[in-house]
C-alpha cells in the first residue's frame, strides 16, 4: 500500500489495530472526502507497511507498523535482489525531513557497497567503535535481547556508570591504555569507592561482550579480531577490586547496613519500630501496612509495591504479573531481581492485614474513584501517579525511625531484619535462601506438597515471632486460636506533622511555631 505520508499519520493515526483500506488494483490507500485516510479492523494484528509518495521521500522509502512498535524502512533492489533496511524508529527523528536524509544516507551507502548498511554497522569492529558506542550497544543487548531483560534499576546503575567515562566516551576502545584505566579508577575511587568498582565493572561487562561477537562474526569471515583481551581486566589482574571481606569490613565502617536488632536485650529495637508503626498505622493505613507486610515476606521494596489483587487480574494477566491470591493463601512476585518469579505461603496475620485492606479499599472507593488503582493491593495516594500503586515509603520510614528512637535505617535494612529473625529462629541457610528468594538457583514457584507445607510452617514461626513484638498489634489481628498477649505499658511519642523536613529544620519557621 501506498499513500503521502505526513507526521501526525505516522505518529498518531498509523497503529497495530488498524490498517488503512487500500484500493485493490492501484494499492493506493483510500482517503474520503476530507482527505482523511480510511481505516479497518486489523484482528490479526499482522504487522504492515506503507510506502510514502511524497515528492521529497527517496523511492522505496516507507514506514512499518508491527506490535512493538513503528519505524521506517527504505527498500531498493541492486542487481538481482532487493535490499531492504531499517532506518530508525519513528520517534529517532524529528520531522519527515530527517528521516528521509537517514534514508538518503542509507540508499547511499547500499549503491556503494550492495550491503546492507545494518549488517555493515553489525560487522564494525571493537577497534572501530569508542566506549560510548560499546555501552549503547550493550545497553541495547541488556533491554531488549538478553533473557531475562535488565531490571529499571540495573539500567539506571548503568547510566550512573556510563556517567563517569565521560571524558572516554568519544574515544576508540582499543585507544584506551590499561595505565590510563588504573589512573582514572584511582582517581575516581578515592571520592566514591562502591560506585567506582560498580561503573568499572560495568565497563569491562560492556567490552568484554563486545569482544566475543567480534570473535564470532570475524571467525566466520575467516578474519582475525582487532582486540582479543579486555584492557578493564587489568583491574581484576590488579587486585584492585575489593574482596568480600573488605566490602564487609566497608560496610560495617560506614554503617550502610543496618538491620533491626531482634535478641532480647538493651540493644533490641525491633518492639519499639514495630510499636512506632503501629501507632502511625491510623493516620498512614497503606504505607504502614506496606512496611508491616515488609517485615513479614522479607521482599524487596520494588517486588511487593506493584502487588494486585488476583481476582481483578484476566487469566492472560496473572501469569505476567504479581499478585496476592487470599483464597488460594500465597503471594506471588513475577520475575523479581535475579529473574526469578517468587511464591510465598500466607501466614494469619498477612492474610488478616490483607483482608483489612481489602476492607479499607472499599469504604475508599465509596468516597472517591480509585479507577485503575483499585487494582493494587497498596494503591496510591494520588489519584495523578502514574503506576498507580504506592512506591514512596522514605518519608513515613524517616518518621518512623526517628520517633522509634532508631539512628540508621533503610528501606532494604528491613529485608535485613528478616533475615536476622530467620537466623534467630534457627532457620537453615537453605530455608532462609528460600524465604528472602536470595541465591536460589532452582525455580522457587514450583514445590513438591509436603515442601510448600514445611515451607508454610517456616513462614507461620517467622511472622508470628515479628508480630509478638508488638502485642497489641498480636491481639488486633490474631486468629482465634492463637492466644492474646499481655499488653505491656507502651508510651509512644507523638506523631510527627506531614511538615517536610526542610520546613521542621528551619529555624525560622521553628520560632514562628
Amino acid at each position: 500500500m501506498h499513500t503521502q505520508l505526513d507526521r501526525t499519520l505516522v505518529r498518531v493515526a498509523l497503529t497495530i489495530d488498524k490498517r488503512p483500506q487500500v484500493d485493490e488494483k492501484t494499492g493506493k490507500v483510500l482517503r474520503d472526502s476530507k482527505k482523511a485516510v480510511l481505516f479497518e479492523a486489523n484482528e490479526s494484528r499482522k504487522p504492515y507497511m506503507v510506502f510514502d509518495e511524497h515528492r521529497d521521500a527517496p523511492k522505496g522509502f516507507a514506514v512499518k507498523v508491527s506490535p512493538r512498535g513503528k519505524s521506517f524502512i527504505v527498500q531498493v533492489r541492486q542487481g538481482t535482489r532487493v535490499i531492504k533496511t531499517k532506518v530508525g524508529d519513528i520517534n529517532e527523528f524529528e520531522s519527515m525531513q530527517n528521516a528521509y536524509e537517514a534514508a538518503f544516507q542509507s540508499l547511499k551507502t547500499i549503491r556503494e557497497t550492495s550491503r546492507n548498511p545494518n549488517t555493515i554497522r553489525r560487522h564494525r569492529q571493537l577497534g572501530e567503535y569508542t566506549l560510548g558506542e560499546v555501552f549503547d550497544v550493550y545497553k541495547t543487548y541488556l533491554t531488549t535481547e538478553r533473557k531475562p531483560r535488565a531490571k529499571p534499576n540495573s539500567i539506571l546503575s548503568l547510566a550512573k556508570g556510563i556517567a563517569k567515562f565521560e571524558p572516554w566516551l568519544s574515544r576508540r576502545v582499543v585507544d584506551i591504555t590499561t595505565d590510563e584505566i588504573k589512573a582514572r579508577f584511582n582517581e575516581l575511587y578515592e571520592k566514591a569507592p562502591t560506585a567506582t568498582e560498580a561503573a568499572f565493572r560495568w565497563a569491562s561487562s560492556a567490552v568484554s561482550r563486545k569482544i566475543d561477537n567480534d570473535l564470532l562474526a570475524t571467525g566466520s569471515r575467516g578474519e582475525r579480531p582487532a582486540i582479543v583481551s579486555n584492557p578493564f581486566h587489568i583491574l581484576k589482574v590488579n587486585n584492585m577490586y575489593r574482596n568480600r571481606k573488605e566490602l564487609e569490613e566497608a560496610y560495617e565502617e560506614g554503617r550502610t547496613r543496618n538491620p533491626l536488632n531482634v535478641r532480647a536485650g538493651d540493644n533490641e529495637n525491633l518492639t519499639a519500630f514495630l510499636n512506632t508503626i503501629w501507632d502511625k498505622r491510623g493516620m498512614r493505613r497503606t504505607g504502614c501496612d506496606y512496611l508491616l507486610l515488609n517485615f513479614l515476606w522479607g521482599c524487596r521494596k520494588s517486588e511487593h509495591a506493584g502487588l494486585k489483587w488476583k481476582e481483578l487480574l484476566s487469566p492472560d494477566e496473572v501469569p505476567v504479573s504479581s499478585w496476592v491470591d487470599l483464597k488460594g493463601g500465597m503471594v506471588f512476585f513475577y520475575k523479581t531481581k535475579n529473574g526469578l518469579s517468587h511464591r510465598l505461603p500466607l501466614g494469619d496475620f498477612a492474610k488478616k492485614i490483607l483482608q483489612e485492606r481489602q476492607e479499607f479499599m472499599a469504604e475508599t472507593q465509596e468516597t472517591q474513584d480509585l479507577g485503575k488503582r483499585r487494582l493494587f493491593v497498596f494503591p496510591a495516594e494520588s489519584p495523578l501517579s502514574k503506576t498507580g500503586h504506592y512506591s514512596s515509603p522514605n518519608e513515613l520510614l524517616e518518621s518512623i525511625r526517628a520517633d522509634a528512637g532508631v539512628d540508621k535505617f533503610s528501606m532494604h535494612d528491613i529485608r535485613r531484619t528478616t533475615g536476622r529473625m530467620c537466623e534467630s529462629l534457627d532457620f537453615s541457610e537453605k530455608m532462609t535462601k528460600r524465604v528472602l528468594n536470595h541465591g536460589v538457583k532452582s525455580v522457587t514457584d514450583r514445590y513438591t506438597e509436603a515442601e510448600w507445607a514445611r515451607f508454610a510452617e517456616h513462614m507461620l514461626r517467622l511472622e508470628q515471632a515479628f508480630m509478638a513484638r508488638c502485642p497489641r498489634a498480636w491481639n488486633a489481628l490474631r486468629p482465634l486460636h492463637l492466644q492474646p498477649l499481655d499488653e505491656k505499658p507502651w508510651t509512644p511519642k507523638p506523631l510527627r506533622s506531614k511538615e517536610s523536613k526542610s520546613i521542621r529544620k528551619s529555624p525560622v519557621k521553628e520560632t514562628r511555631a
